[in-house]
């Protein structure tokens, strides 16, 4: 569950050490992870089995899921030079993929994704050497971009944890959040995460 402490926290630590956490699983609650496919929860990328061990071999995959909706990573250099080389002006270029001619150029700049269903569109025009178009998504090199839930959720772990320690800990425990923020000093309260991970950060 995208909800639950582990996955709260492993994207606190992921924030922290500025690092992409994988999270391999052939189901996210209920719901099975498809090949072939990164979902997106929390920040956290989720991948199956089946595409981990792809990954390990050098195929990356090149369709991701967010919020329940499918996208494709385009090479944006790829796409305006395949346009032109086909002679289609970016006009007919978005009346093909049935996009406005502003997001055609996000495309064509690196703006945006594209669905899925536009995505399999390129195909329609630029045959097999869509191919060429339609990046691979490496999650390996994914950056991390900071998370404000992640100062919110201090907060909430701070609560709990001065609810389970005796008065004198509880007071030093606030002593020293206090002093990080007050010297803004980028941190994550664990409950869950390894002692020594942790501290290695």
């Amino acid at each position: 569950s995208k909800r639950s402490a582990a996955i709260s926290e492993l994207r606190a630590l992921s924030w922290i050490v500025e690092v992409n956490s994988i999270v391999v699983s052939d189901y996210i609650g209920d719901e099975k992870t498809l090949d072939g496919v990164v979902h997106i929860r929390s920040g956290i990328t989720i991948i199956s089995r089946s595409t981990f061990n792809r990954i390990l071999a050098g195929e990356f995959p090149r369709v991701y899921e967010f919020n329940g909706e499918f996208y494709a990573r385009i090479d944006s250099k790829k796409l305006k030079k395949l346009r032109e080389e086909m002679s289609i002006s970016v006009n007919r270029a978005a009346q093909l993929l049935h996009v406005s001619t502003i997001m055609f150029r996000k495309y064509e700049r690196g703006e945006s994704d594209m669905s899925i269903d536009t995505a399999l569109k390129l195909y329609e025009i630029f045959g097999d050497r869509a191919d060429e178009v339609i990046a691979p998504i490496d999650i390996l090199k994914e950056g991390i971009k900071p998370q404000q839930s992640v100062l919110q959720a201090n907060r909430r772990v701070l609560n709990e944890m001065v609810k389970k320690y005796n008065p004198k800990t509880a007071k030093r425990l606030k002593l020293i959040v206090d002093l990080l923020d007050r010297h803004d000093v980028k941190y994550a309260l664990l409950s869950n995460a390894p002692t020594d991970i942790a501290l290695r950060s």
